[in-house]
C-alpha cells in the first residue's frame, strides 16, 4: 500500500517540502499550523488535520 503524505510523520513532510525547495522546521510547522487552527482558518486539505493530530495539536 502507497502511503499518502497526511499519514506521514513530521520529518517526513518537511524533507518532501525542502525537495521543493521550501525550508521549515518542525517548531515552525506547529506554529503555522497552531495559527491557522486558533484563526479558524483551513489548514491543507487532506493532510493538514492528520498531521496536526500527529503533531499533538488536536485530537480526533
Amino acid at each position: 500500500m502507497v502511503r499518502t503524505l497526511a499519514e506521514e510523520n513530521v520529518d517526513t513532510v518537511i524533507r518532501v517540502a525542502a525537495n521543493l525547495n521550501l525550508e521549515f522546521t518542525k517548531s515552525e510547522l506547529e506554529t503555522a499550523l497552531k495559527e491557522m487552527i486558533y484563526t479558524a482558518k483551513s489548514l491543507p486539505r487532506g493532510r493538514g488535520w492528520p498531521l496536526a493530530r500527529r503533531i499533538g495539536l488536536v485530537r480526533s
